[in-house]
């Protein structure tokens, strides 16, 4: 046997022995609770009660059958069936959302390499499926997470992961070549959550730079362009559109940088990309195209375009370089023509001559839930946890659709922050009125789903009369992100200049303001862009022991709606919550203003009596008895000053003493109870 050595004439390293899956510590664990699907129908069915969004694949082939659109605006489990029982033969796949993560292992080095970042992470997947050649390992991306698909040659690079996020499609079992290796979970949304850290590892163990979104507002310059149009068509003629993913991503974005991101680029890219077997939809292609805003170290150029067409047989020299023969020509001065007007860029977005349209769309801004949530317009309500956002809703819902505000059936309740028993005793109650509620991961309905139905109601026409309640805004953008929660705001808006209403419900931060009240967590992106929003905080009440009074204080408004306004329910324990519904009432301004005068009373005691202490001792004078007040009081200055002038006056049943001028225009105060 001979010995091989390595370039350098050293031993090379005895050949790796090859890697089992027991060595990846890949346990062998027998999926639970799933049956044995008897037909591509009836895994379909089952796939979507899981909670994904099931697509019809084409048979052995790993691509769609359906179009995107409109199939994912219209996909129900009826839907599922009409299609099946027409091609029964279609294998089952899904369209990944948002906060789904799948990453393809096709080797053992590239699950070697997997297994020891989740080792690292502390994390393993619950949800993996056997394909011909190795594993998809299914995860679920922590709000705030950022993936983007990844795809290379594993022939070249065997030790990599491919990336699968949202928009991709995926093949699911019962589908050729497919099983499953393992399932833990009961539905979508129970996957294990993995960060930014992990899939940033991923990225890097890739050689790929870390994925992050683009700023919506970053602009190419255009003055970039540096290739003609026509130029890179005719290389486009001599490229195979389905010459692999990560080639075709390639193209993409070397039309992008030689076009500047243009639309004439993108028109380009779409309509070379359509003649390949594997085109999805134009959506997948201006998705692709959108991701590549922004600075790129090293960008993709026309070098890339010339080398692949010159494979595919192009003649690039004649191509790039146009050669013209010389003639004879006499020059014969002709006038010059006229310059063009340029049309105005934004003419083709005007919406004159439409007044109907919108007449016929607009809402009249009268009260919904209230005073505290007008129809037509975009509400937020800020509160802190088990304060009673969603009885408060409910019971200002069931009356207005008593008193004939709105049509129950034009009402939807998004329902993300409640247990299974929350659910179902909501659930009953409003199927009496005939309301609809939406739960993440039920009947196929996901947190991604929100904005894209919304903006199907927009577009098509049926936004106008329907009313969303989001429980909680948290659940479907991140606050803190202000590009996030700006984008999901300019959803809402669409849909509420169409004629809808929303009411989100968002949670309020730990600590409160210097006047006392609570303060809207995240950034005030919400805010700015809602038409409405409101403060709500718990009124501290002595009077009422069984009850709990929450008190609505307008911090935005458009022009409607009430500036405050209490509510109260009974708190009373072992009372069922139909119970609790039933007992919410409005109370009364004057009942308002007497429990905040006794509340108040009671909590300005103490500095009462050490003012009335320091009088007594003859320290009489304004600024000596603030002074005096607040060291023995131990309290601010400010807040001792508060106190002698709220309860200052003539009228025994509300004030505690008066004050005469005497000289130097000094204030001296006296006890009314002195006499």
């Amino acid at each position: 046997m001979h010995n091989v050595t390595n370039a350098g004439g050293n031993p090379a390293p005895p050949p790796k022995a090859p890697i089992s899956l027991r060595d990846l510590d890949i346990d062998d664990i027998r999926p639970r609770n799933v049956p044995e699907f008897k037909s591509n129908l009836e895994g379909a069915l089952w796939w979507q009660d899981f909670g994904s969004v099931v697509l019809p694949m084409v048979p052995g082939q790993k691509r769609p059958a359906a179009k995107y659109e409109p199939w994912m605006g219209g996909v129900s489990k009826e839907a599922i069936r009409q299609h099946w029982e027409a091609h029964p033969e279609h294998e089952v796949g899904a369209i990944l959302g948002e906060n789904q993560l799948v990453l393809d292992t096709d080797t053992p080095e590239a699950q070697g390499a997997l297994a020891e970042i989740e080792k690292r992470f502390g994390v393993k997947a619950s949800f993996i499926v056997k394909t011909r050649r190795g594993y998809h390992h299914h995860y679920w991306l922590k709000d705030g997470t950022f993936a983007k698909p990844d795809s290379h040659d594993t022939e070249k690079h065997p030790e990599r992961i491919d990336v699968k996020a949202e928009r991709n499609s995926i093949c699911l079992v019962p589908s050729k070549d497919k099983s499953l290796y393992r399932l833990d979970v009961k539905n979508l949304e129970e996957l294990n959550a993995v960060g930014q850290d992990f899939v940033d590892a991923i990225f890097q163990h890739n050689g790929r730079p870390v994925p992050r979104p683009v700023p919506d507002d970053v602009e190419f310059d255009p003055s970039e362009t540096t290739t003609d149009i026509t130029k890179l068509s005719q290389l486009l003629e001599h490229i195979d559109p389905d010459c692999g993913y990560e080639d075709w991503l390639h193209v993409l974005m070397a039309v992008y940088h030689e076009t500047g991101g243009s639309d004439e680029g993108l028109e380009l890219a779409v309509a070379w990309s359509r003649n390949g077997k594997s085109y999805k939809d134009r959506a997948d292609v201006e998705a692709k195209w959108k991701s590549f805003r922004g600075s790129v170290d090293k960008p993709i150029t026309v070098g890339t375009l010339i080398a692949m067409a010159r494979d595919g047989g192009a003649d690039t020299a004649s191509i790039m370089e146009e050669k013209f023969q010389p003639c004879e020509t006499e020059f014969v001065p002709v006038p010059a023509p006229e310059p063009k007007a340029k049309a105005d860029p934004f003419r083709k977005f005007s919406i004159s001559g439409q007044a109907a349209k919108y007449e016929a769309m607009a809402q009249a801004t009268t009260p919904l839930l209230g005073d505290v949530c007008l129809k037509g317009e975009a509400t937020v309500w800020y509160a802190r946890y088990n304060v009673g956002k969603t009885l408060l809703v409910l019971h200002l819902l069931f009356q207005a659709i008593e008193e004939g505000r709105i049509d129950p059936d034009k009402v939807n309740i998004i329902n993300a922050d409640d247990n299974s028993a929350g659910i179902a005793t909501k659930l009953g109650l409003l199927d009496e009125f005939g309301v609809h509620m939406l739960v993440p991961g039920h009947s196929g309905f996901s947190i991604g789903k929100l904005e894209t139905l919304m903006l199907e109601a927009v577009h098509g026409g049926t936004a106008r009369g329907l009313f969303i309640v989001i429980d909680t805004l948290k659940k479907f953008t991140d606050l803190m992100n202000k590009q996030q929660a700006s984008a999901f705001a300019n959803v809402v808006r669409q849909f509420v200049s169409a004629g809808g209403t929303v009411l989100a419900l968002a949670h309020v931060n730990k600590r409160k303001g210097d006047n006392g009240k609570s303060i809207p967590t995240g950034t005030s992106d919400i805010l700015d862009d809602f038409d409405a929003g409101y403060i709500i905080d718990e009124l501290p009440s002595t009077e009422n022991p069984g009850e709990k009074l929450i008190e609505f204080t307008q911090d935005k408004s458009r022009g409607g709606g009430v500036r405050s306004v209490v509510y109260a329910y009974s708190v009373e324990e072992k009372i069922s919550y139909v119970q609790r519904l039933s007992s919410v009432r409005k109370v009364d301004p004057e009942e308002v203003d007497g429990i905040k005068r006794a509340e108040r009373t009671r909590s300005d005691a103490e500095i009462i009596a050490v003012i009335a202490e320091q009088i007594t001792k003859g320290v009489n004078t304004k600024m000596a008895l603030r002074n005096a007040t607040a060291e023995q009081a131990n309290v601010s200055r400010n807040a001792v000053m508060k106190v002698i002038e709220r309860y200052t006056g003539d009228d025994p049943t509300q004030h505690r003493w008066s004050f005469t001028r005497e000289a130097h225009n000094a204030q001296v105060y006296r006890l009314l109870t002195d006499g």
